[in-house]
């Protein structure tokens, strides 16, 4: 038993490790041009060999024998004659090295034999070294939150949240796990909660997720972050990424219009603010005429005076004449804004939450107070005057009779 441990310690002595393979006279190395060797990356692997011996050694050839998948070195299986290495002396062979984009992080070997050929023979082998260079090829994680949309979030309406994750490393990222939160929850996932996982994502891959939510009813318009957190595995540990991006809650609103007519040239329009969220700058327009009215809260409402200028227009052939003679003319009094079956466009222009101009158009009913028809005589009391007091007269003369008949009864009455 103690022979064979004591033949075990003696084995380990003589036999390098670490990648580095000798003989009595002869030390085999190797280094990389990098100390990181990423995909996509050209490379060189130095090959050095050294003479440890007391002796020059003549005819010394280098040959690539092979090289793990997917690493590629030129060269392969093409002897390379080193010439005579003297004592003490080293020599090196470089060769050129390529890591494919996807390549997956890991170590890999490359295999190459240093040969001496006896002199005075026909190519007979008298030394072989075989040596194994280490090709450590090393991952980085880079796991982003590359899209989020929409931006803007009505308070109350069912939306799509769509994010895209991925993977801008050149690892292999597995069991991934991602959550996401926003401040007071003004934005809450619905069916589903908010985390997502996602078993493997590899180099330069992505993955489009979508899931419904809705923004809370009654939160104050504003920009609010929303935060993802992201967990993933990557060559065995654990590793934790966060990514925060901006989200709008807010955005535009709606209106309610009416109209009133107060006067032949005054119309009072009545702006009410229908939506949940506040309108700022408010003008109203009709044709070329505008009233500015200022902020409107959601559920307040505004009232705008625009003065309509009128068209006084006299048409000859409405001319008449009373029965006594003299002429009467009617006037039609129309305003500039033109109505279409009862309806007028009132144009209402407001700047919303996020700083962006809009302008709504709504179609209104408007009563027609502003057609009026006059009589006008000259010198005396139109026709329908006159029929009026006619019907005064004959009234008088009623009450007169009954007065007449109520004294004669009393009267009467008097004498018994």
């Amino acid at each position: 038993m103690r022979f064979i441990v004591s033949l075990i310690i003696l084995l380990s002595i003589i036999i390098p490790i670490s990648g580095v393979a000798a003989s009595p006279g002869l030390s085999v190395s190797s280094t990389l041009s990098s100390h990181v060797l990423l995909p996509g990356g050209e490379y060189y692997l130095i090959l050095t060999i050294k003479n440890i011996g007391t002796q020059d050694i003549n005819n010394l050839y280098v040959t690539l024998e092979g090289v793990d998948s997917p690493i590629k070195i030129q060269g392969i299986g093409n002897p390379r004659y080193v010439s005579t290495l003297k004592q003490s002396g080293q020599i090196q062979s470089v060769y050129r090295l390529s890591v494919p984009e996807d390549t997956p992080v890991g170590t890999y070997l490359a295999r190459f034999k240093v040969t001496q050929l006896t002199a005075g023979t026909a190519g007979e082998e008298n030394m072989v070294y075989v040596y194994n260079a280490i090709i450590k090829v090393s991952g980085f994680s880079n796991l982003i939150i590359s899209s989020v949309s929409p931006a803007l979030y009505v308070p109350g309406q069912k939306t799509d949240l769509v994010f895209t994750l991925k993977n801008k490393g050149n690892a292999r990222l597995r069991n991934i796990k991602l959550t996401w939160n926003t401040p007071e929850d003004v934005l809450l996932p619905l069916q589903r909660d908010s985390q997502v996982t996602i078993p493997l994502l590899s180099p330069q891959k992505k993955v489009n997720i979508s899931m419904p939510v809705i923004a809370k009813m009654n939160i104050a318009p504003d920009v609010y972050p929303i935060t993802f957190t992201v967990s993933y595995y990557l060559n065995g540990e654990e590793e934790t990424t966060k990514d925060v991006v901006g989200i709008i809650i807010g955005g535009t609103t709606n209106f309610g219009v009416s109209t009133q007519m107060t006067s032949p040239e005054s119309l009072a329009i009545t702006v009410a603010n229908i939506g949940i969220n506040p309108a700022d700058s408010v003008s109203v327009k009709i044709g070329h005429n505008e009233a500015f009215i200022g902020n409107i809260d959601a559920g307040d409402y505004s009232i705008a005076n625009i003065m309509i200028p009128e068209v006084s227009e006299r048409n000859n052939s409405l001319q008449q004449t009373s029965d006594n003679g003299f002429r009467m003319e009617n006037s039609r009094v129309i305003p500039k804004f033109q109505a279409h079956q009862g309806l007028i466009s009132v144009q209402i222009s407001y700047t919303d939450t996020m700083g962006e101009r809009h302008s709504v158009i709504k179609e209104v009913s408007v009563e027609h107070t502003s057609q009026t028809v006059r009589g006008q005589m000259i010198g005396a009391p139109l026709k329908g005057h006159k029929s009026n007091n006619t019907l005064y007269a004959a009234v008088i003369g009623i009450l007169l009779l009954l007065g007449v008949i109520y004294g004669y009864k009393k009267k009467r009455e008097a004498s018994r």
